[in-house]
C-alpha cells in the first residue's frame, strides 16, 4: 500500500524476529519512508510482527503459524488495516477463517503503533469486532481478510473462501463491509455482504458458483467497489477459471 512517500509492504512468510524459536508463515508487514519522492533513500520505520521490539516496532505475541498476516495491506492516514486470511480465530478454535488486524500511529512517521482492534472469530477484546457469520458453519476456511481497503470511516474485507449462505456454494468467496460511527475505529458496524446468498439485512447476493475465490482482491473508491474473482468461469460456465472482475456502485 503506497500513501505520499510511505509504503507498508506485506510479508507472509516471515518467521517472527527470534530465529532460534521460528514461526512458520506467521507473517509481518515493513512500513517503509522512501525519503522524497521517486522512490529514493528509503528508510525503514517500522516492523509488526512476532518478536519484533525496539523503535518503532510493533510485537505482535499472539501471531501463529500460518497467519500469513501481511497477506493484505491498507495505509489511511496515520491507521493501518492488514490481512491475516490464515488467522484461526480466538483461542484457535476456528481455522483459517481470517482476521483483520487494526492499528492507529501517533505520529506522520509511524512511531508510537498501537494494535486497536482485531475482526475476526470471537475475538473478545472490547474494541475487537465478530463479523456476522464468520467462523460459523460445518467449515471454518473463510480466509477472511485475503484483501482489504480503508478508507476514511469505511472498511471493506474480501474472503476468499466464503462458502455463502448455508454453506451452500464451497469457496464462493464474499466480501464484508464495515463502517466506524466514530473517530479512529470507535463503534464498528457490519453495514453489509455480497455473496452468494446473502439477502438478509444488508445482504447482496450474487449468483456466485463454486470455487469462484470472489474477493481474492478488491479496489474501493467511494462509493464504488472492484472485486476479483479468479476461478470465475464466465458466461455459462463455459472458460474454467478465466476470472472475472465485478464492479458495484452504492447509493450512498
Amino acid at each position: 500500500s503506497l500513501q505520499g512517500i510511505d509504503i507498508a509492504v506485506g510479508a507472509t512468510g516471515d518467521s517472527g524476529a527470534d530465529a532460534q524459536s521460528p514461526i512458520p508463515g506467521a507473517g509481518a508487514v515493513h512500513i517503509i519512508d522512501i525519503g522524497e519522492p521517486g522512490f529514493f533513500a528509503p528508510q525503514l520505520l517500522a516492523t509488526i510482527g512476532l518478536g519484533y521490539n525496539g523503535g518503532s516496532n510493533i510485537n505482535l505475541v499472539d501471531l501463529g503459524a500460518g497467519d500469513a498476516f501481511g497477506s493484505a495491506v491498507s495505509l489511511d492516514g496515520q491507521r493501518l488495516a492488514v490481512g491475516a486470511p490464515g488467522d484461526d480465530g480466538f483461542q484457535d478454535d476456528f481455522f483459517n477463517t481470517g482476521a483483520a488486524y487494526l492499528f492507529s500511529f501517533a505520529g506522520s512517521d509511524f512511531s508510537g503503533g498501537n494494535l486497536d482492534s482485531i475482526f475476526g472469530a470471537f475475538y473478545p477484546g472490547t474494541l475487537d469486532f465478530n463479523p456476522a457469520g464468520l467462523g460459523l458453519g460445518s467449515t471454518d476456511e473463510d480466509f477472511f481478510g485475503s484483501s482489504l481497503v480503508l478508507r476514511g470511516q469505511q472498511l471493506v474485507v474480501g474472503a476468499r473462501g466464503d462458502d455463502g449462505l448455508n454453506d451452500s456454494q464451497s469457496d464462493s468467496g464474499a466480501v464484508y463491509l464495515f463502517n466506524f460511527g466514530g473517530p479512529g475505529f470507535a463503534s464498528p458496524v457490519q453495514s453489509g455482504r455480497i455473496g452468494a446468498g446473502y439477502v438478509a439485512s444488508a445482504g447482496f447476493s450474487l449468483g456466485l458458483t463454486v470455487g469462484e475465490g470472489f474477493g481474492s482482491a478488491l479496489a474501493f473508491d467511494g462509493d464504488r467497489l472492484v472485486v476479483g474473482a479468479p476461478g470465475n468461469d464466465g458466461k455459462g460456465v463455459s472458460a474454467g477459471n478465466a476470472g472475472a472482475a465485478y464492479l458495484f456502485t452504492f447509493g450512498n
